[in-house]
């Protein structure tokens, strides 16, 4: 039974995050698709979209962003509303969210007219379901 194929880009190793990047990641990247992309960003923001401290990591969310059939962005409570250094994607490049907490009523709203699913509920409420 196969449950993971994992694949290692290649590239420069950043040691603080645990991901490769740069020129070799990105052009290995471009060669494959994924059938679901599970990206984080260091701030998300109605008007600016998804953003990310490093420029190198933003690059590769990109490409993978790009890459795959549904895309998942993964972040907790404390990104919304903040703008990082370097754009990712616009926020409608994205299918579901996935977050630890309820968010703001502006949120759902813009999530629904855009099409995106929300996940907020808690770590509690996951594992009482």
């Amino acid at each position: 039974m196969k449950i993971l194929n994992l694949l290692a880009s290649g590239g420069d190793l950043r040691h603080r995050s645990q991901s490769f990047v740069g020129h070799n990641a990105i052009r290995t990247l471009k060669h494959y698709y994924a059938d679901i992309a599970f990206v984080s960003c260091s701030g998300v923001d109605l008007t600016r979209g998804i953003t990310d401290t490093n420029e190198h990591e933003a690059e590769i969310r990109k490409v993978m962003l790009g890459h795959s059939q549904y895309k998942v962005l993964i972040i907790d409570h404390t990104k919304f509303d903040k703008t990082a250094f370097s754009f990712i994607a616009p926020l409608n490049q994205i299918d579901k969210i996935v977050t630890n907490k309820k968010l703001p009523n502006k949120w759902e709203e813009a999530s629904k007219q855009q099409g995106i699913t929300i996940d907020d509920r808690s770590h509690e409420e996951i594992i009482n379901s």
